[in-house]
């Protein structure tokens, strides 16, 4: 392996295996018909896109940590969380079973995953995987402004932490909130709310999704009528596996105990990596300031994921808007977060009329039930037969522990 990415010329035809023993090789090699591709000659322009809440799961990036680069990350999030009041430990819920995990609490959800997602980021920075443009999808937006170098480490942990924090508040659980996903697009799933009876409650278009998926947050009661009203007409409806209502107007009994929390988070305006909010749905500009009044925004607003990813694709980077022309302005797509759980929508965005030619990638870091370094190193090589300037040798051997002798 060492020969091969550092001995031999990087010809543009590519292709590659990912195996854990010689034994492991062997049998990949016998029967797995791996097709090369060509790399392609221009640059590649690559989107991180960095999943929000839902998609945790309890051994999440667990066996990264072998990767120092990762593992410093988890232990430094750890110790910030206790000086912010945190009785627990990220390392030992990390480390828990399925069993004793509390992973699907939001009080140690909402800080897991963005801890895990910034280790993903320094961990691909290490190999040489670098964004050329970050987007995320609700919460997975303090995430999106760490790797863009909007949000400092520290600021970006004290976010999700206190994001946590307020999102179990006694208050909101009691609410008898709940969310819902629906294959309805935004203006349809608006007119199906509109008809609903204002008696049993309010309910409102949480995230927009795709063009043809949302999510409705709101009074459980409005989301039982709801779901009766949308079945007997054929279409799809899911009730999702929360007890709070998420972007809606249930966050306003926290949201501004949540800003007030994080009112003393430091944020950096200048950065080169290109940040779409999915509070705007548009390119983050010099003049916006993702500080406490921005987060606050995002807990409440309506994620607009389809707007924004489609603005990410198609933006031009650092031109006058007079000189912006029409075309694609990403190749690759990279999730950063537990799961794939943003590879329906993604493709779905990706058939609108504007970008179904552009034939842009889709990869997933982590996926649920598989091992981190597998699906990691799978999409690291995915980016290499790409084109990108991935550094294998520091996949391979992150410690420079195999080093050549001459003979």
């Amino acid at each position: 392996a060492y020969t091969q990415c550092a001995r031999r010329s990087l010809l543009e035809w590519r292709s590659f295996l990912v195996a854990n023993s010689i034994s492991d090789l062997k049998d990949k090699i016998l029967n797995t018909h791996q097709k090369p591709v060509r790399a392609p000659t221009k640059a590649q322009r690559l989107g991180f896109v960095f999943t929000g809440q839902g998609a945790q799961w309890h051994a999440m990036g667990r066996e990264l940590s072998r990767y120092s680069v990762f593992h410093s990350r988890i232990l430094e999030s750890d110790l910030f969380i206790t000086k912010l009041g945190a009785e627990w430990s990220v390392i030992e819920e990390l480390e828990k079973n399925e069993k004793e995990s509390r992973i699907n609490e939001s009080l140690f959800s909402q800080t897991l995953c963005t801890v895990v997602q910034m280790a993903l980021v320094d961990l691909l920075a290490s190999w040489g995987i670098r964004p050329h443009k970050v987007i995320g999808h609700s919460s997975g937006e303090i995430a999106a402004a760490y790797a863009a170098g909007i949000l400092p480490a520290e600021s970006a942990i004290k976010a999700a932490y206190f994001r946590g924090v307020y999102s179990s508040a006694k208050d909101l659980l009691s609410a008898n909130g709940g969310m819902m996903a629906v294959g309805l697009s935004e203006e349809e799933a608006k007119k199906k709310i509109a008809a609903l009876d204002p008696s049993t409650g309010k309910a409102v278009v949480a995230c927009i999704n795709s063009p043809t998926s949302v999510t409705i947050s709101g009074d459980r009661l409005a989301l039982h009528n709801l779901s009766q009203s949308l079945h007997d007409e054929g279409i799809f409806a899911r009730s999702l596996k929360v007890s709070t209502a998420y972007h809606s107007h249930h966050m306003d009994l926290v949201a501004d105990d949540y800003a007030q929390s994080i009112a003393d988070m430091r944020v950096d305006p200048v950065s080169d990596i290109e940040m779409f909010s999915t509070v705007t749905g548009a390119l983050v500009t010099a003049t916006d300031v993702l500080g406490p009044e921005y987060w606050r925004k995002n807990m409440v607003s309506c994620v607009r994921f389809n707007d924004g990813l489609q603005s990410l694709c198609t933006s031009q980077p650092n031109a006058k808007r007079a000189r912006r022309r029409a075309g694609v302005t990403v190749d690759i797509l990279l999730e950063i977060g537990p799961h794939a759980a943003l590879a329906g929508p993604v493709k779905q965005i990706l058939r609108v009329a504007a970008l179904e030619k552009a034939e842009i990638s889709y990869q997933s870091v982590l996926s649920r039930g598989q091992d981190a370094c597998e699906t990691s190193l799978q999409a690291a090589a995915f980016l290499f037969a790409k084109g990108l300037p991935v550094k294998l040798s520091k996949i391979n051997d992150p410690d420079n522990i195999a080093k050549p002798q001459v003979i």
